[in-house]
């Protein structure tokens, strides 16, 4: 008889779990309608997009407030105490380290020469605005020939990790 109830009571803790499961499916779908209906101009099956939108709610929730909105640029200039001397109350940062950008090959049919546009910005812990590193929209954009160029020198920044 034991082996009737235990079977039972799996049978029963089989059901409990498709009902549990069966409930989040409907409260993830019911989620995810809510967000196409909200914002119908994404793409929710482009992962990369819906994860970049994420960031900049996040991003405007903490810091909009304080330094502007997510799109301002720094108003920081670069070698802040290069002319001066360095105030005593300043002190180090954490910042992201770029090293470099190198086309290594070109595939799925590019050819030389490459119109480059587009923008690379990092953010610091100083006022958490853009520091523009390379910004160039399409029709002023920046033609790499196949022989080594760096990237847009009106940008030049050094990103140190500290």
């Amino acid at each position: 008889m034991s082996h009737v109830r235990s079977a039972s009571a799996a049978a029963d803790a089989a059901s409990d779990w498709q009902k549990v499961r069966a409930e989040w499916f409907a409260r993830f779908k019911e989620e995810y309608e809510r967000k196409v209906a909200e914002h119908p101009d994404v793409d929710w099956s482009d992962e990369l997009a819906v994860d970049a939108r994420h960031y900049r709610e996040s991003w405007e929730r903490i810091y909009a407030r304080a330094y502007g909105p997510f799109d301002k640029s720094t108003s920081i200039p670069p070698m802040r105490y290069t002319a001066e001397p360095v105030p005593f109350d300043a002190s180090e940062q954490y910042t992201l380290q770029i090293f470099c950008v190198k086309i290594k090959e070109l595939r799925r049919g590019l050819q030389w020469p490459i119109h480059v546009f587009g923008l690379i910005a990092a953010r610091d812990t100083i006022d958490h605005n853009r520091n523009m590193v390379f910004d160039r929209t399409r029709d002023d954009c920046q033609t790499l020939t196949q022989e080594v160029h760096p990237l847009d020198s009106r940008y030049s920044l050094i990103i140190i990790t500290i």
